[in-house]
């Protein structure tokens, strides 16, 4: 076995022991994108606005990643394996599905179909079909910035106790950034606190500072808190719904770490593995959905709901074959 061999297995063996309930909360996190893309341009009731729901994933993943990052970086693997582990788990794919989707919108769908002028610039890169492939170079630079901070602390209680009270208070600062567009990398800094208070959390269950028991009941507890700030943004809407969606989406991975391994069904963690493939892949088999129906996002509510089911189903089922095909793996987040 080789250096860089052994580095990995190192790595590995820092995520600790496998928790059911964040593989399990990385397919609803999944669903959830979903459920913004495929619904977004219906409306099933005028005082509930059901695309904030979607508002719960991204930051999910964020936190899962911040917290992922930090107990890699304390098991011993360097900094460098774990930045490389990321460039190819995170950028080659985004590099890869940004070619696809922008062949797709803008070669196939709007110069061959359309007649639309065929150009490029930087931010349809970060487009696909509807604007979400910013979140992969989000999250890689976030989770490197968690790597850093975390291999720097790894010796130092001092120093970790710095971090931690530096992240809560750029978390603070950062609260009153509106949140712009998805091409705009000045949308960043409205995702940050979420990054930050995750990199906290880490940094302090790490430590042993803040525990979290895994019983039933505190896991009823967190899930309730999710569930209410979730319906709180349903009623709301946006702004300031954003934010509740965002709080909602750490406070699940709180309570995935809460909820005893028993409580979810092995079948339901084992999909979590696909979160990011189908974060990726769903655009694609939506759009062909929606082509097949002759339609351009304009659907009624009971179509809505029919393409958002065969958009999941279709979507883990194509994950599930990709991830099991040696070159699609490679290009699979």
């Amino acid at each position: 076995m080789g250096e860089r061999d052994v580095e990995e297995v190192k790595a590995s063996l820092a995520r600790g022991p496998r928790s059911r309930g964040i593989d399990a909360c990385r397919v609803l996190a999944a669903v959830l994108v979903i459920w913004i893309h495929a619904t977004s341009a219906v409306e099933f009731h005028p005082s509930i606005r059901h695309t904030t729901l979607g508002y719960l994933g991204v930051p999910f993943f964020t936190a899962a990643a911040m917290l992922f990052a930090v107990r890699q970086s304390y098991g011993g693997a360097t900094a460098t394996t774990l930045v490389v582990a990321r460039i190819r788990r995170i950028l080659v794919p985004f590099a890869v599905w940004a070619a696809v989707y922008w062949l797709i919108t803008d070669l196939v769908f709007g110069r061959l179909m359309n007649g639309v002028p065929l150009e490029f610039d930087w931010r349809e890169a970060m487009k696909g079909f509807t604007w979400h492939l910013w979140f992969l170079p989000f999250v890689f630079a976030v989770g490197v910035g968690a790597v850093l901070v975390a291999r720097a602390s790894v010796r130092s209680v001092t120093l970790t106790a710095a971090f931690v009270l530096a992240a809560l208070f750029g978390a603070g600062a950062l609260l009153g950034v509106p949140a712009g567009s998805d091409l705009d990398i000045r949308r960043w800094p409205y995702e940050l606190p979420v990054a930050l208070v995750s990199l906290a959390m880490a940094l302090a269950l790490r430590r042993g500072w803040l525990q979290i028991p895994r019983r039933v009941w505190t896991a009823g507890v967190l899930w309730l808190g999710v569930i209410s700030l979730a319906v709180y943004a349903l009623l709301e809407g946006q702004p300031p719904a954003r934010r509740a969606g965002q709080a909602a989406g750490v406070l699940m991975l709180i309570a995935a770490l809460a909820t005893p391994d028993r409580c979810v069904p092995m079948w339901l963690a084992r999909l979590g593995s696909l979160g990011f493939s189908v974060y990726v892949v769903h655009v694609v088999i939506l759009q062909v959905l929606l082509k097949l129906l002759e339609r351009d996002g304009v659907l009624t509510p009971a179509e809505a709901l029919a393409v958002f089911s065969a958009t999941v189903v279709l979507s883990f089922a194509v994950s599930w074959a990709g991830k099991r095909t040696p070159l699609v793996r490679r290009v699979l987040p």
